[in-house]
């Protein structure tokens, strides 16, 4: 089914198709634009295919002028696609017999920009890579936040521990954050690196966003084991991959 972002703004329905940004308004919204009847703009898109088409128009005989028709969870909507209404709110602005000041207005409003660029503003779309990128931002940010409440966590509970080792001390957080990895991908942190072809100080940067999230997962839990429980980090952790193995296992067994 073909998913159909729409924004309504003074009244005039925008259409963008989400997997491909290909636009649109409604007819009845285009018609608003025009300040015109959708009477008249049924009339004038049905004459393109004809002898009667104006001249102004024919650069659109034999194109695909509809979005989609008919679209069920919009009331039945029309969708004109988007370089036909450029070309009618033209029409409608200085070629028809009755130019009028509403479609000047419009038309005016996306000319700079380019109307398929005006209405996925309106409807907010982006391409699928900004949409990705956004996606691992916020989860890299969010691992960042997480992985300095772990310091802090391990911090405060080297300070209620006097009694650990000097060295106890000096390699709990690196050896907590090598389980954390090695917990999740079955690696250490320097192979999984290097496996990925990146310097080890950016491997969380060469990560997908599930795989940050799933690491965000397991640092929250050994917090809350760290802080909560006051359990030995190394310990936390270990509890915490076993909790996700058995979490994966009880998944899998509810697919089969």
């Amino acid at each position: 089914m073909m998913q159909i972002i729409r924004a309504v703004e003074d009244g005039v329905e925008f259409f963008t198709v989400e997997a491909t940004g290909e636009s649109g308004m409604s007819q009845a919204g285009l018609a608003r634009l025009c300040g015109v009847t959708r009477q008249a703009i049924d009339k004038l898109i049905n004459s393109v295919s004809t002898s009667d088409c104006p001249d102004f128009l024919k650069p659109l005989q034999g194109k695909e002028l509809i979005v989609t028709t008919s679209v069920k969870q919009f009331k039945n909507a029309t969708i004109v696609k988007d370089e036909v209404c450029a070309i009618v709110l033209e029409w409608y602005a200085f070629e028809s017999q009755r130019p009028n000041d509403t479609a000047r207005y419009s038309y005016r409003r996306f000319a700079k920009l380019g109307v398929r660029s005006w209405i996925q503003t309106i409807t907010g779309w982006q391409p699928q890579e900004t949409k990705a990128l956004a996606e691992w931002q916020i989860a890299r940010l969010a691992g960042k936040q997480t992985r300095r409440r772990l310091t802090d966590a391990i911090k405060s509970y080297i300070d209620r521990h006097p009694e650990l080792s000097e060295n106890n001390r000096k390699w709990l957080y690196v050896n907590a954050s090598q389980r954390v990895t090695l917990v999740v991908f079955g690696r250490k942190a320097k192979k999984l690196a290097d496996d990925l072809g990146v310097h080890r100080d950016d491997l969380r940067n060469a990560l997908t966003p599930d795989e940050l999230i799933l690491l965000q997962e397991v640092e929250d839990t050994a917090i809350r084991l760290i802080d909560i429980q006051d359990m030995h980090p190394d310990d936390a952790i270990q509890q915490t991959a076993e909790r996700l193995l058995i979490s994966v296992q009880n998944r899998a067994l509810k697919l089969k």
